[in-house]
């Protein structure tokens, strides 16, 4: 008999069982599972990491999180999984392994797409491809704040030759590739075909991260520079790409581009490689079946024999402080950037604010991500920013930072104006234990980002 599966998904990019049936990657469940779309009453959930940056997808995360739900978590990112609030996880890691709770599916299944007989040139000799590729090395990326070896690999092939950034980080040729499109996948191997080598760089290190990246190159019978995944070559054979992990810095991988790129029948060599050898395809075809049997576990039980996240106090307390105080820290700090970004594009900068209240000297609480954009804002503004506040006292800019714990005062410091809190959603609690230390004035940085002091004596 085919059981229903009462079903839900929070990602914006899955909203129908058929979007859901390509999580599966191919696997063959119709025979087992009648999946129900069900938003209002689902025994199932997968979600992907969008519930922890967008605050819509975390409330319908918490609405629907209870004790008779399953919970899956199926990532797309570099992200490993929190098994106290997830039943279950489709994850990258190939390392992390927790009994029938955790699966990783090869990369090759999560983002191969059948465009092979699509694309150009696919009947041509290693040799008249060779011919057909006009152009170096390609660069296509949206994201500045990847990890830095990216934009050095770049930056280091230049050296060489242009390498053209068709997309919008490192642009250099004017039109740019668009993620946001969506044929995007099939775009970004089309680009890629005219380049004898392209780069593959993921945002992240990660071992067991491989995605798209790599893998459109070949589809693009281009030669992928690969930096991402240390372990890349468990999965792919090594002979049909560059593997910067194989080397020992970026100089030993720009003269091996050189070596190829000089090399007609060292070119044609490498990119008639098979992507895989024929024990990683044996390999990955056992995952996958490994991947359906892993799937039917889940779903083939009752949902009370299914969940494996506790059920208790201690667990009941994690979940509580998951789905409220870190989501109240976490909306405060979006709160204020938010605000902060539209004061800077109206041309209000913090530092007039506080000039207007004649507070020239400060101190910042907080030496996190918010407190060093403040410093970083403040320095050279006309603010001295004299000290900072932090558990971890250590100095940020030749800006020195103090402890503040126990009943220590802070009184050689009281000479500034203003101490400014950059932890909003702790700021009452922050301020009482400052008020007994120090007779500096104190605000939060969200009162400034809301443009809220107009008199000095408010502080």
């Amino acid at each position: 008999m085919i059981k229903d599966i009462r079903i839900y998904a929070l990602d914006v990019n899955i909203n129908t069982v058929e979007d859901i049936k390509l999580l599966f990657c191919g696997c063959k469940l119709d025979n087992y599972f009648n999946f129900i779309w069900d938003d209002e009453h689902p025994e199932y959930i997968i979600s992907t990491e969008i519930i922890y940056y967008d605050d819509k997808y975390a409330r319908l995360f918490k609405k629907f999180h209870r004790d008779d739900t399953i919970n899956i978590f199926w990532t797309g990112e570099s992200i490993s999984p929190d098994l106290n609030i997830f039943d279950y996880a489709v994850v990258f890691d190939r390392n992390l392994n927790d009994g029938d709770r955790v699966f990783r599916i090869p990369s090759i299944f999560r983002y191969k797409e059948p465009f092979t007989e699509k694309i150009p040139y696919t009947g041509l000799s290693t040799k008249e491809l060779l011919d057909s590729k006009f152009r170096f090395c390609n660069f296509i990326y949206s994201n500045p704040k990847a990890h830095e070896n990216r934009d050095k690999l770049f930056y280091k092939l230049c050296e060489y030759k242009q390498v053209d950034s068709l997309g919008s980080h490192l642009n250099n040729v004017g039109n740019q590739t668009s993620r946001n499109a969506s044929d995007w996948r099939m775009k970004s191997i089309m680009d890629r075909i005219p380049y004898k080598f392209s780069i593959a760089a993921e945002n992240v290190t990660f071992f067991g991260n491989i995605t798209e990246k790599l893998i459109s190159c070949f589809q693009a019978q281009t030669i992928p520079i690969y930096w991402g995944d240390p372990t890349v070559s468990e999965e792919f054979n090594e002979k049909a790409f560059i593997n910067c992990h194989s080397y020992n810095n970026l100089d030993e991988v720009l003269k091996r581009v050189k070596e190829i790129d000089q090399n007609d029948e060292l070119w044609c060599e490498i990119v008639s490689q098979p992507w895989q050898t024929d024990f990683q395809i044996k390999s990955d075809k056992i995952q996958l079946k490994k991947y359906q049997d892993f799937l039917i576990n889940i779903f083939s039980q009752d949902v009370k024999d299914a969940k494996r996240t506790g059920i208790g106090s201690a667990p009941t307390i994690y979940r509580e402080y998951f789905f409220n105080k870190r989501k109240d820290k976490l909306n405060a700090y979006y709160q204020v950037l938010v605000k902060w970004m539209r004061m800077r594009l109206d041309g209000i900068y913090i530092s007039d604010i506080l000039k207007n209240n004649n507070c020239y000297s400060v101190a910042v609480y907080g030496i996190g991500e918010i407190g060093k954009l403040l410093i970083d804002e403040l320095v050279n503004s006309g603010i001295s920013v004299e000290y900072g506040i932090d558990q971890s006292a250590v100095r940020y800019k030749n800006i020195p930072v103090v402890p503040m714990s126990g009943e220590e005062r802070v009184s050689e410091y009281d000479s500034v104006d203003v101490i400014i809190v950059t932890i909003p959603s702790v700021f009452n609690d922050i301020k009482q234990n400052l008020q007994d230390k120090t007779s500096c004035s104190i605000i939060s940085i969200e009162d400034l980002v809301n443009n809220s002091i107009c008199k000095k004596t408010i502080l």
